[in-house]
């Protein structure tokens, strides 16, 4: 989350074997070494010579994708981290945290849900400072 958002653009020539759909995973490798692994946000605009345009996100397509269909009201003393790994997890992310904090605790009565998991997650961020 604090590296920001990754996108790339790609044009391939009109006569391609390729068949892509949105949210295939498309994997940048330089020499021999994984470089970055992208989502394909869209697939089949052409650009005006023909070739076809592919454009894609990193990991971070999917928690800006899903979205936090329940709605949770804390009543019990519960940490940021814990609802923050929770949506990760939902969302499909592999993460790694670089701090062994918790987080805030979410006050009583804190509405959490119904929202884009990025947006969610963002705001649990913000309150843990």
């Amino acid at each position: 989350m604090c590296t920001g958002i990754h996108t790339f653009s790609m044009l391939l020539t009109p006569n391609n074997n390729f068949r892509f759909k949105p949210w295939d995973e498309v994997k940048l490798y330089e020499g021999n070494k994984l470089h970055a692994t992208f989502f394909l946000n869209e697939y089949g605009h052409k650009s005006p010579a023909g070739e076809l345009i592919l454009n894609g996100q990193c990991g971070s397509k999917r928690i800006i994708d899903y979205f936090i269909a329940e709605s949770y009201t804390v009543d019990y003393p519960t940490y940021a981290r814990g609802w923050i790994e929770q949506f990760l997890g939902e969302a499909g992310v592999e993460y790694e945290f670089t701090t062994e904090s918790s987080g805030s605790i979410l006050s009583n009565n804190t509405s959490i849900g119904l929202m884009s998991a990025y947006e969610q997650i963002m705001y649990l961020l913000q309150i843990s400072g």
